[in-house]
């Protein structure tokens, strides 16, 4: 292993480690005479037959990709050999791999995988179809980059091989266990053993399940769990089917697979292209009528425009919001913006009396100047006295009533049997007052005469309280001018 800060072949210095691997390691080197920067896969010589195996794999992988003209692999611009090492100088990818996206964020969602496993059907495809066909081998996420653009990048040729047809079995048997199909390792590998290293590969991206592992897994128990849906499960089990010919024969059957009745996939594409579409058309539209009003305001120094504009934005005002205000309160805040208001009133149990329950007009609508708000008002639960219930009381019936409260007062100082007869008046005194609601106040005007006078004022007063013209226990009531007021205020009436 070199140390960082070592110049290779005096024009490539190691500036830090990228990746290790079974028998190689790669770092990010920079050219001494250019500084730009490449990746150095380096592999040390030792005497041991697996390690030769491994150079000569090297070799065979640069003299592969050189001739490569596809943006899914990296170029490889030079090869160099001591007696200490070999080294491929290639591009270098800044991305994560994706086994580094899968340990960051765990499990990935369906959708992003079958974006993935088309890029990388995509690929495969293009080595397959070479005029020599090559099968890469070694499909796993260590091997695979992802860049910022979402693009991903192949890596590590080292134990890719020219297909040969003749040939029963492959020259060497290389590969990573858990992804590598059965037969690469003792048979002849083809499109379909990629196939099944790539199906391999999806299948841990989705799972977080390392098939290098050799704990057992009830893969049907953990799609359920997963919630994949069944067209994905489909295309794993194809993929990593034990027999060949039990998988898809061909990247194009792969390919087509995963975007076979991905109504979810084609969906939300169809919808971005359409809102891309729309949001273009909004800004055309936008900008062609800008332009229209900028033209009309200020095109041909025409001043007067600008003037009418202006005038009549500023007769529009803001409709407030007024439910839950009372109404005066309601009415203060239209008339402020220049509005005005009319009234309907419902019964609302729900609603105080008077608070505003609905408006005909929206909040935030623009309206005119002394344009009308119909407000609707509650007038409480159903049966509940209103002011416009409870009429003011006549001059004549206050003079009536005055009259009979005098003339009560005058008779509580007389003998007994005025007592009796003012006792009565004192009682229609109390009816007149309480319009016939407090039928009780009579019954009680068996006491003493000034205790109806008593009972009188405060009948007055109170209205609706028969408990209050029991006698003796006001001897003011009858000398108390407030006896006049009762049926002037029902609002005070209890």
């Amino acid at each position: 292993m070199s140390r960082l800060g070592v110049i290779i072949d005096n024009t490539y210095q190691l500036i830090e480690y990228i990746n290790r691997g079974g028998m190689s390691i790669v770092y990010l080197a920079e050219n001494i005479r250019l500084g730009n920067r490449w990746a150095i896969k380096e592999i040390v010589k030792t005497d041991d037959e697996y390690n030769r195996l491994y150079i000569d794999a090297l070799i065979h992988e640069a003299n592969m990709m050189k001739d490569f003209d596809y943006p899914a692999f990296p170029r490889i611009v030079d090869i160099i050999e001591d007696e200490y090492a070999l080294y491929l100088v290639m591009d270098y990818i800044e991305g994560k791999t994706l086994e580094e996206i899968l340990f960051e964020e765990g499990p990935q969602p369906e959708e992003r995988v079958i974006g993935w496993g088309i890029q990388l059907c995509d690929a495969m495809s293009y080595l397959h179809h070479q005029p020599s066909p090559i099968i890469y081998r070694d499909m796993k996420p260590s091997n695979v980059i992802m860049k910022s653009d979402g693009s991903l990048r192949i890596i590590d040729f080292g134990v890719a091989r020219v297909f040969q047809p003749d040939k029963s079995n492959d020259t060497v048997a290389l590969g990573t266990k858990g992804f590598a199909p059965p037969e690469q390792y003792v048979g002849q590998t083809d499109e379909r053993s990629d196939i099944y290293a790539l199906g391999a590969t999806m299948r841990y991206l989705l799972t977080g399940v390392n098939p290098r592992s050799n704990e057992a897994v009830d893969y049907p128990a953990l799609y359920a769990q997963l919630g994949l849906s069944d067209k994905m499960i489909r295309i794993l089990n194809k993929c990593t089917a034990i027999n060949p010919a039990d998988r898809y024969q061909t990247d194009k059957e792969l390919c087509e697979a995963l975007f076979e009745d991905d109504k979810a996939v084609h969906l939300a594409r169809k919808t971005k292209k359409l809102r891309i579409i729309l949001l273009i058309a909004a800004i055309a539209v936008f900008v062609i009528g800008l332009s229209v009003v900028v033209y009309s305001l200020i095109g041909g120094n025409k001043p007067e425009n600008m003037s009418a504009t202006e005038t009549a934005a500023s007769q529009l005002v803001t409709v407030p919001n007024l439910v839950g205000k009372t109404y005066e309160e309601a009415k203060a805040l239209l008339e402020k913006e220049g509005l005005t208001c009319d009234k309907t009133e419902t019964y609302d149990a729900t609603v105080e009396k008077g608070v505003v329950i609905s408006q005909d007009k929206q909040p935030d609508e623009m309206l005119k100047k002394g344009s009308k708000v119909v407000l609707t008002v509650s007038l409480g639960e159903e049966g509940e006295t209103t002011e416009s219930e409870t009429e003011e009381p006549t001059d004549a019936d206050s003079s009536e009533s005055s009259s009979k409260s005098t003339s009560s007062n005058t008779s509580s100082n007389g003998s007994d049997e005025d007592d009796d007869s003012d006792s009565s008046k004192t009682s229609h005194s109390i009816d007149d007052s309480d319009g016939g609601f407090n039928s009780g106040s009579g019954s009680s005007s068996s006491g003493s005469g000034a205790d109806s006078g008593a009972d009188s004022g405060a009948g007055s007063q109170g209205g609706q309280d028969g408990q209050d013209s029991q006698g003796g226990q006001d001897s003011q009531g009858g000398q108390d001018s407030q006896g006049g007021q009762g049926g002037q205020d029902p609002q005070h009436s209890y």
